[in-house]
């Protein structure tokens, strides 16, 4: 009986308060009861959130990391992508695996094939053709074609033909 009033006055006390026990956050502190983050009731839980891709109003990031334009690297900016072969794919900087891979016309980049093993160069292709070549075990750099017909539209094992998409920006 003891347990069912207190549950009783949890429910009550919420209910004043404005949430309700599915509408609150780690830090028990009321939301707008959808799952999103309500800025005028959820302030200062250094907690964003759960599954919302709305900023928490304390974080400055979001909890979507699929949405999180601040997650992202600017793909206009020089980078160094760090390659890895989680068996037959290309994985860059701990990616997906064969991702297709946003470069900027005029960028340079740099492509760091270090733990890559011998058995897994990598080529960028335009069609069938090739305009650039990455040898395991060492870094290369590579500044994208500003001429449409020069620009990689793919990569690829020149052993096992596993690779990915390249889009040009």
């Amino acid at each position: 009986m003891t347990s069912n009033r207190y549950s009783l006055f949890l429910v009550v006390l919420l209910a004043a308060c404005g949430g309700s026990p599915a509408a609150t956050d780690a830090g028990s502190t009321p939301d707008d009861g959808g799952g999103n983050v309500d800025a005028a009731n959820d302030v200062d839980t250094g907690t964003p959130d759960v599954d919302t891709g709305t900023p928490d109003v304390d974080a400055g990031t979001l909890v979507d990391a699929a949405t999180d334009v601040d997650a992202a690297v600017d793909p206009c900016a020089p980078h160094t992508f760090v390659v890895t072969t989680p068996g037959s794919a290309y994985s860059f900087d701990g990616g997906p695996n064969n991702a297709t891979l946003t470069l900027c016309a005029g960028v340079t980049y740099m492509f760091d094939m270090s733990v890559v093993p011998t058995v897994h160069p990598m080529e960028f292709r335009v069609g069938a053709a090739t305009v650039a070549t990455f040898a395991p075990g060492i870094t290369t750099s590579y500044t994208v074609p500003a001429a449409a017909a020069e620009q990689p539209d793919a990569y690829v094992c020149t052993i096992h033909l596993f690779g990915g998409a390249i889009t040009i920006m």
